[in-house]
């Protein structure tokens, strides 16, 4: 397993290590990305649920011919893609 160190101190970067860590989040980028208000889905970053009255990131990925999506708050998605850039 890849040992990530946080970038940014503050508590959205844990949770983003955390989802990392857990698997809930790959640690590459998504092959696409497309945003909209939210869905109501729960964030897979910080696991709140992205309401109606904020943005959300539809995150779809592609690995070994398999494909998923991940929904997140537009901050978590942004400190996420930080924390995929080299030191």
């Amino acid at each position: 397993m890849t040992t990530i160190r946080p970038k940014y101190g503050h508590s959205l970067a844990g949770k983003v290590l955390e989802a990392i860590q857990s698997g809930r989040m790959p640690f590459f980028p998504a092959a696409r990305t497309s945003g909209g208000p939210g869905t109501g889905k729960s964030c897979a970053i910080c696991g709140r649920a992205v309401q109606i009255d904020e943005m959300e990131y539809q995150l779809d990925f592609v690995k070994d011919a398999t494909e998923w999506t991940l929904h997140t708050h537009v901050p978590c998605a942004l400190v996420w893609e930080r924390e995929l850039q080299p030191p």
